[in-house]
């Protein structure tokens, strides 16, 4: 806004400011009418929506990313849990370990994810809108580097661990072509598709998704893969 008031004025920022607060007061009174215990399937299971105040879940994919990730949490309960980026803490209480090359937080550790190294192997990885930002959100940009990144934490887990990451399409145009071509090393991908106002979503197939835009037509994201892997990789 700051930039805006000093090219046009504060009266162009001021209206600036009332339009993004118009809107987003629009979608969360659309979002918050959403009927309580309203739910989604992924893979045949049905999830409930997380509607949290918490970077207000109700109008985002954290709706969809954390029910995907406790139900997970709740099949296998892991005695030993890495979490890249640092997400969960937000939201629920599980003992786990949690890398955030950025987030300054106690107990967090500000490692890249393609360094990071375990004496241990992990029974569960996981990552919430994270790995987009891998290798994008830096600088130079390193178009491989999520190939790199999903790659190393198989190699973390233990034989029977289970790798689940979930990312929005859109965002890093890199990770969307190399999950479109599967050079992303995951066992299975599969795609929540935003398809209201109301922030309802529903699983649709690769070919559904293809050039899906973030922020467009809805706020946020408007596709979420959820990569899963078992295991170190074996040969592709």
């Amino acid at each position: 806004m700051s930039r805006i008031r000093r090219k046009r004025g504060t009266l162009a920022a001021a209206r600036m400011l009332a339009s993004v607060v118009s809107v987003y007061c629009r979608q969360i009174g659309l979002a918050t009418v959403t009927r309580p215990g309203a739910s989604f399937t992924l893979n045949g299971e049905r999830l409930r929506y997380l509607r949290h105040w918490h970077a207000t879940t109700f109008l985002n994919e954290r709706t969809i990313e954390l029910p995907v990730v406790a139900a997970e949490l709740r099949r296998a309960r892991p005695e030993r849990l890495l979490e890249i980026g640092n997400v969960l803490n937000y939201y629920l209480s599980y003992p786990h370990v949690v890398v955030d090359k950025y987030e300054v937080t106690p107990g967090v550790l500000n490692e890249d994810v393609v360094e990071f190294c375990s004496a241990e192997s992990f029974d569960m990885i996981v990552s919430i809108s994270t790995i987009e930002h891998v290798g994008w959100d830096e600088t130079p940009k390193d178009p491989d580097k999520t190939i790199r990144a999903v790659g190393h934490l198989r190699s973390l887990l233990s034989p029977a661990g289970r790798l689940v990451c979930t990312m929005p399409l859109g965002y890093n145009l890199h990770l969307d072509a190399h999950l479109a071509s599967g050079r992303l090393p995951f066992d299975e991908v599969r795609y929540l598709k935003r398809v209201s106002a109301r922030n309802e979503w529903q699983e649709v197939r690769a070919e559904d998704v293809r050039g899906a835009a973030y922020g467009h037509p809805y706020m946020h994201a408007n596709v979420v893969a959820v990569g899963f892997a078992s295991g170190p990789c074996r040969d592709r």
